[in-house]
């Protein structure tokens, strides 16, 4: 390569990582600024505070009970967080946020393996696409396991990949390294999705020659059961049978055979859920469902087309659905993504149809809060009601959508040298109105109360305290204690959505948009209002 040539190459390097460097500085930006989410992030934040303070780092309670919901590898990465930083959101998010930077760049490196140089602006467009996208930024700010779910899966496909088209055990051995993790943070899933994968992409290619190589392979087993079997081994021997039920039985195979805990849905719940959360690259999917028979012939893009086929295949099958399942398919996504992108980077319909969605997309999100007074009303009585009708002001989200309405249209005016990765920059400001009001309003909107809640209980100095005929798992990580869901009794607290129909006496000693701290005179007799 000439002189000028490299000089052009290091150039594009450089663009490339600020840009990456941009996405993940934005992760971090008010990350602290809002409540946190119940019923899952306060969930998985109060079971490692209560880790924490147990000192019993091999098992999660939550409120004091047993917690079957996921393995160990989350809450210890949310515990030692809080240990190094405090007990606060920003410490629990830190670790999905190190994820989701961890994913941008495990998804260029293993990308940049799979294709010869001249194809390597396609890794950084990928990671560029994903670090964009709603939910993908939605995800990596969440003190949940998704978001080191979907970096150990990305990691771990992405070296399966490699294996299935190159054949080297290396790359084999640091798959069972990486799913393995995988196990530990969500369960039997983390195997399932990428071994179906490589299962389905052997059958199609080499008759099954290289899933049964891989099958054959005890390294590679052996390096998986050392990760996953300690951990699984103490809590079988620890628990029992409680454990197989609660882990294996109600939070896998419940799961997958009927809706658990309300999560239902249509065959086509994902049909409508995929566009939402691929925001705003959301036309890119309809060209690339149309290119499917065109990058079949590419034996990578065939193992990417069989992972977010089977992704969303057996999770549209699924009894439960909730919106992040189909983010597993993510990194192959925006890798068909990237590919369709660098193949007609300047067509006008395409590019019409992606100024449209950088357009439209804050506008869908400020119209979700705007029309808040609109309907909340209509819903049947309950504290999300009251919590919405006394919803804050929108004044600053609006003032917010304007502006950057108007930086969106001025970035079309950026020059079209710059190819594709133009549409980073409007995609990037959605990202910003995204992350940084739009969540966090509605965080105050509808966990403001719960948290102003538990920091005045924390002030009391209670002995103990309740949540009656509540479910706000972040109250107890507010409080900095557990807080269960039973009624108080007579001298005790209790958190209460509304008071008893009843009339019995109740002191009340914290009241905010229609949660309230009360404590009877008299043994409750009422059921939970």
């Amino acid at each position: 390569m000439s002189e000028a040539g490299w000089r052009n190459a290091s150039t594009e390097r450089q663009w490339w990582v600020l840009a990456i460097l941009s996405i993940c500085l934005v992760f971090l930006g008010r990350l602290g600024g809002f409540p946190l989410f119940d019923v899952d992030e306060g969930a998985f934040a109060e079971a490692s505070r209560e880790m924490l303070e147990s000192g019993d780092w091999w098992h999660t309670t939550l409120n004091g009970a047993d917690r079957f919901d996921k393995p160990i590898l989350v809450y210890w990465l949310q515990a030692a967080a809080m240990q190094l930083l405090g007990v606060n959101e920003w410490a629990v998010r830190l670790p999905s946020v190190l994820c989701a930077a961890g994913s941008l760049w495990g998804l260029v490196w293993h990308a940049r393996r799979l294709w010869p140089a001249a194809n390597q602006e396609r890794a950084w467009m990928a990671a560029g696409l994903l670090g964009t996208s709603a939910g993908f930024v939605l995800i990596g700010r969440a003190a949940t396991a998704d978001a080191l779910l979907n970096a150990l899966l990305l990691l771990g496909g992405m070296r399966l990949a490699l294996f299935a088209v190159q054949g080297g055990l290396r790359d084999l051995r640091w798959a069972a390294v990486w799913l393995g993790l995988g196990v530990l943070t969500k369960g039997p899933v983390a195997l399932l999705i990428p071994g179906a994968t490589l299962l389905l992409w052997s059958v199609s290619t080499d008759r099954g020659g290289r899933f049964r190589q891989a099958v054959a392979d005890l390294p590679s087993w052996a390096l998986l059961l050392m990760i996953v079997l300690p951990w699984y081994a103490y809590a079988w021997q620890r628990h029992g049978q409680a454990f197989l039920d609660g882990f294996f039985w109600r939070h896998n195979l419940e799961r997958f055979a009927g809706p658990l805990e309300g999560h239902g849905g249509s065959l086509l719940y994902y049909v409508v859920v995929l566009p939402l959360l691929w925001l705003p690259w959301s036309a890119l999917l309809v060209s690339m469902a149309g290119q499917v028979r065109r990058f079949w012939s590419d034996p990578i893009d065939r193992f990417l087309i069989i992972w977010v086929v089977f992704v969303v295949v057996f999770f549209s099958l699924s009894g439960t659905k909730l919106p992040h399942y189909v983010l597993y398919a993510g990194m192959p996504i925006a890798l068909l993504m990237s590919r369709l992108l660098l193949d007609a980077p300047r067509g006008r319909g395409r590019s019409m149809g992606l100024f449209a969605g950088m357009l439209i997309t804050p506008v869908l999100w400020t119209a979700a809060i705007v029309s808040v007074p609109l309907w909340a009303n209509q819903l049947d009585p309950s504290l999300v009601q009251q919590l919405l009708v006394t919803a804050p002001s929108a004044n600053d989200v609006l003032m917010w959508s304007a502006w950057i309405c108007v930086l969106v249209v001025l970035s079309l005016f950026v020059p079209t040298s710059f190819g594709p990765k133009r549409w980073l920059l409007p995609s990037g400001l959605g990202v910003i109105f995204l992350a940084w009001v739009i969540v966090p309003w509605w965080g105050e909107t509808l966990q403001g109360p719960v948290k102003a809640a538990g920091l005045w209980a924390r002030s009391q100095s209670w002995e103990s305290a309740t949540q009656w005929g509540l479910h706000q798992p972040s109250v107890g990580f507010y409080r900095q204690s557990e807080t269960p869901r039973q009624a108080p009794q007579v001298g005790q607290w209790g958190l209460v959505p509304a008071l008893p129909k009843d009339g019995q006496n109740l002191v009340i000693g914290f009241e905010s948009r229609g949660l309230r701290w009360v404590s009877p005179v008299a043994p409750v007799t009422s059921p939970a209002p």
